[in-house]
């Protein structure tokens, strides 16, 4: 399902849509309670959290708030390809303590963790909860997961791709309309004041000044 859509949402060039499809394909696919997206490595203004939950008439939604605080930092789990959780036995586990409270007002009984992968660097992780007590993490399962885990990196590669050549581009025509203007002046003032403003501009500030120093300047 993820490589169906793989092509088609890369192409919409949208986080959203990327981030929520990856999450609703795990979701339904691995036939899993939750599942979460977390981006919390990007370095791009973007949504953190993508969140799936299982529809059933017997329970009502957990709240998003309450499900962000069940994911575990990246800084935890960096050097495991996975990682599996029974919050009710492993609760006395330091890796835990910070997400073991959520989880079990969550009615959480077990996690499934893996770090999405760009360029040898983890960008993401996905989080899969189980609600299911005292049924373990089948070695299919996990396999599965991470197939998926896999596409998904890759998805997230080529957005992460396609926002440096944007950053690149944007660059490069700050740059061209700097030297457009300097070459239509020869007056400092007015091309100073042309660099500081497109600087500005292209950073995102609110003010930016250009200093002019000589030699004899302290």
């Amino acid at each position: 399902m993820l490589q169906c859509e793989h092509s088609e949402l890369i192409s919409d060039l949208s986080w959203s849509k990327v981030g929520q499809s990856i999450v609703d394909a795990v979701g339904q696919l691995l036939n899993i309670d939750i599942a979460i997206l977390h981006l919390d490595q990007l370095d791009y203004d973007v949504e953190q959290y993508f969140f799936y939950q299982k529809f059933c008439l017997e329970a009502c939604p957990i709240d998003h708030d309450l499900l962000k605080l069940t994911v575990i930092p990246h800084s935890q789990f960096i050097f495991n390809d996975s990682l599996t959780i029974n919050w009710r036995e492993d609760i006395k586990n330091e890796l835990q303590n910070d997400s073991s409270q959520a989880c079990l007002q969550a009615n959480i009984d077990s996690s499934l963790i893996i770090p999405l992968f760009s360029q040898a660097n983890v960008a993401a992780s996905l989080t899969i909860h189980r609600f299911q007590s005292g049924v373990s993490w089948q070695e299919q399962e996990i396999t599965a997961a991470k197939m998926m885990a896999s596409q998904a990196s890759l998805m997230l590669s080529q957005m992460l791709t396609r926002e440096q050549l944007l950053d690149l581009a944007q660059r490069e025509t700050t740059i061209n309309r700097i030297t457009a203007t300097i070459r239509s002046s020869l007056e400092p003032p007015v091309m100073f004041a042309a660099i500081a403003k497109e600087l500005g501009s292209a950073l995102q500030v609110d003010g930016c000044t250009l200093s002019l120093w000589t030699k004899n300047d302290q």
